[in-house]
């Protein structure tokens, strides 16, 4: 509970954010880095991050934790900064509060995550809040490459050699420019056979048990998993959850990590898919302090319940209408 002398102080803050936003805020329009430049440019573990992940431990819920937050969201509105709060801090501060499901069916493009803002590049996983255009750093979901490869563990084994994702794979890696996957180069027949049956196996398991958050993940599930060729046991103990970030408009994208349980999931036909909030963007989050009231802490647990409960509302709604269409005979327009 945040004591009243605080919760006035982030309130008070909040509101001249608002108030200055329109005339002081510059938006930044993003657009994606090349993928030669990215690693060279955006190392995934600058020393900042480093310092953020040493530092972040020490951090617990509570009053200090939202007061952090409602600065780091009162700099981002008023244009101090265009993007605030890394998000080591903010996954300790928020802990399991920024898990929830969405139905996977719903989620349509991909936020590029190392972007060029004109003058930088920036990693966007890297912090919690930004108030970018992301329009131009967006791409559809699909067609993809990870969506045609994974579309090919659903044929038969005896046809993976056949299968137009098996083929590309193949002719890259004759050319001597093998795909990396995990760390590994998939230059050979074996070692791309090896990739297909694990993601084979992330299937049936992802059938046989539901699609789970990691930390539901059993340590049996987990080592089955690192007994591959091309997946190892520090792979394995990386893998994060599956990543998304909220829109200016409240649309949700995915960003980095669970490329191939989407695709997955997408494929099987799963309603509900465990995902973390990893990126917002300000002018959703200022929208859910002006419409409840709160803090920008607790407006952004609200908001990402009630984003939640739209989306599986409006997909559980949208498949009856599909059923009586069908049961009907009437066309779908």
């Amino acid at each position: 509970m945040i004591k009243p002398a605080l919760r006035d102080l982030i309130c008070a803050e909040t509101k001249a954010a608002r108030l200055k936003s329109n005339s002081r805020r510059t938006q930044v329009a993003y657009v994606g880095a090349p993928g030669h430049e990215q690693a060279a440019a955006t190392p995934a573990m600058p020393p900042a991050r480093q310092a953020a992940r040493l530092v972040s431990p020490l951090i617990r819920p509570g009053p200090l934790s939202d007061w952090g937050f409602a600065t780091a969201f009162c700099r981002v509105s008023e244009g101090r900064s265009v993007r605030a709060a890394r998000f080591e801090y903010v996954e300790r501060g928020f802990k399991d509060d920024l898990m929830t499901e969405i139905d996977p069916a719903r989620l349509k493009r991909r936020l590029i995550d190392v972007v060029s803002d004109g003058r930088d590049h920036v990693r966007l996983s890297h912090w919690f809040l930004d108030q970018g255009d992301w329009e131009q750093a967006l791409v559809a979901l699909e067609p993809s490459e990870v969506h045609l490869e994974m579309e090919a563990i659903f044929e038969p084994e005896d046809r993976l050699q056949e299968t137009a994702a098996y083929r590309q794979l193949l002719s890259v890696a004759a050319l001597g420019r093998p795909q990396i996957h995990n760390g590994v180069r998939l230059s050979t027949p074996e070692l791309i056979r090896s990739y297909f049956e694990h993601y084979r196996n992330l299937r049936l398991s992802i059938e046989r048990h539901g699609f789970l958050p990691r930390r539901q993940v059993s340590r049996e599930i987990s080592n089955a998993f690192a007994r591959n060729m091309v997946r190892s046991s520090k792979a394995e103990l990386q893998e994060r959850e599956v990543s998304i970030a909220i829109s200016a408009d409240g649309e949700p994208i995915r960003i980095v990590g669970g490329h191939h349980r989407t695709a997955i999931a997408q494929r099987i036909g799963l309603t509900r898919m465990p995902v973390q909030v990893r990126l917002v963007h300000a002018k959703w989050l200022a929208r859910q302090v002006q419409q409840t009231g709160l803090s920008p802490a607790k407006a952004l647990m609200a908001g990402i319940r009630k984003l939640s409960y739209l989306l599986i509302i409006s997909t559980f709604w949208y498949k009856i209408y599909i059923d009586e269409i069908c049961l009907s005979g009437t066309a779908v327009v």
